[in-house]
């Protein structure tokens, strides 16, 4: 059962295709409603497993994500890519996604944010 408050974080998943294997088994488990990923897939492979969340999928791209069009084209399916750093509201917070911390100090001194990845 979803939980519209449930929201799972990942990040630096590198073509780690065991790692991201458990963790979606884990959200799909925990019943996530959104997961959110700071970037780093690096190679498209990886988006087959994301496919098989059953949540809501935001992301952005790290610093190791040189193929962005390809990446882009396969999430369009599930989600969409974003340049970090990403805004957007769900479930009635606020919440910004970076991959690298160069915007962190400003965006801890902004109140308008309940979550920073």
């Amino acid at each position: 059962m979803k939980n519209e408050n449930l929201v799972g974080i990942i990040s630096d998943t590198h073509d780690n295709r065991k790692a991201i294997c458990r963790a979606v088994e884990e959200f799909n488990r925990a019943g996530c409603s959104l997961v959110v990923h700071a970037g780093d897939y690096v190679a498209q492979f990886t988006v087959r497993e994301f496919e098989k969340l059953d949540a809501s999928f935001i992301g952005v791209f790290g610093n190791n994500d040189g193929e962005k069009k390809g990446l882009t084209a396969l999430f369009s399916k599930i989600s969409s890519l974003h340049m970090p750093q990403y805004e957007f509201e769900y479930s009635g917070k606020r919440f910004v996604v970076m991959h690298e911390p160069d915007y962190i100090d400003e965006n801890l001194s902004r109140y308008d944010l309940d979550v920073i990845v």
